[in-house]
C-alpha cells in the first residue's frame, strides 16, 4: 500500500487497540440482542403501569382511598323519631356503693325528712308574713310591738308547717321504701301505696271515716304526681 493510505492498525480506533483480543471477544458474546432486550423491558413497562394505576401509601403507611368511595348511609327524615335507646355505662364500685347507701330505707326516710322540714318552714314564713297584724281591742300597740307579735305569729306556724311536712316526708318516703322493697318492683303502685297509708295515720284523729277519704285522697295524688312527673 502507498505511504498516504492510512495502515489497518490506524482504522481501528484507540479504544479497541487498549483492549485486548479476549477481552473484545467476550463483550460481543455477552451483549444481548436487540429483540432480548425488548422482551425483556415489555414486563418492567407492565408492572411499573401497574404500580402506577396500583393506590399508593400515605405519609401515614396506609393505603390511600379509592377514588370511588362507597355510597354513604342515607340520612333520617326530618320528621322521623329518634331511636329510644340509649349508651349504657357500666357503674364503678363508688358508684353501687353510694347507690346502695342512697337506697336504704333509713337514708331515705331521714332525707325526707330534713327537706320536708324546711320546706314546710319557707311555707309558714310566707304566709306567715300575709296575716294582718290588727291589735287587740282597747290596746294600742306601737309598731314595734306589732312586729314582735307577728314575728312571734310567723314563728309558730313556720313550726307547725315543718312539723306536719316533715313527718308527711318521712311517712311517705319510709313506706314507699319498704313497699319497694317487700313488693320487689318499683312501680306505680308502690306510690299508690305508700300515699294511702301516709293519708290514713295523718288523718288518724278524724277517725275511721276520715282515714278513709285521706287514704283514698293521698294515694290519689300520688298517682297523679307519678303520671305527671314520669317517676315510673
Amino acid at each position: 500500500p502507498s505511504s498516504s493510505s492510512p495502515s489497518r492498525r490506524d482504522r481501528v480506533p484507540l479504544v479497541s487497540r487498549l483492549r485486548p483480543r479476549g477481552a473484545t471477544f467476550a463483550v460481543l458474546q455477552r451483549a444481548p440482542s436487540r429483540r432480548r432486550s425488548r422482551a425483556r423491558a415489555r414486563p418492567r413497562a407492565r408492572s411499573t403501569r401497574a404500580m402506577s394505576e396500583t393506590p399508593t401509601s400515605g405519609a401515614g403507611g396506609e393505603m390511600d382511598a379509592p377514588a370511588a368511595a362507597a355510597p354513604a348511609a342515607p340520612a333520617p327524615p326530618p320528621g322521623a323519631p329518634e331511636p329510644k335507646y340509649k349508651r349504657i355505662d357500666m357503674p364503678t364500685q363508688d358508684d353501687m356503693i353510694m347507690q346502695d347507701f342512697m337506697n336504704n330505707c333509713a337514708v331515705k326516710t331521714v332525707l325526707a325528712t330534713v327537706m320536708g322540714g324546711f320546706l314546710g318552714a319557707a311555707m309558714g314564713v310566707f304566709f306567715g308574713a300575709f296575716d294582718p297584724m290588727t291589735p287587740t281591742e282597747g290596746e294600742k300597740q306601737t309598731i314595734v310591738q306589732q312586729l314582735k307579735k307577728a314575728g312571734r305569729s310567723t314563728l309558730s306556724k313556720s313550726y307547725s308547717y315543718a312539723k306536719g311536712f316533715a313527718a308527711f316526708g318521712a311517712l311517705y318516703s319510709g313506706s314507699e321504701c319498704v313497699f319497694e322493697q317487700t313488693r320487689a318492683k318499683h312501680d306505680i303502685y308502690n306510690s299508690a301505696y305508700a300515699g294511702c297509708f301516709t293519708g290514713g295515720v295523718m288523718a288518724r284523729s278524724s277517725g275511721p271515716q276520715g282515714m278513709a277519704m285521706g287514704c283514698a285522697t293521698m294515694g290519689a295524688l300520688s298517682v297523679c304526681m307519678d303520671k305527671f312527673m314520669e317517676l315510673h
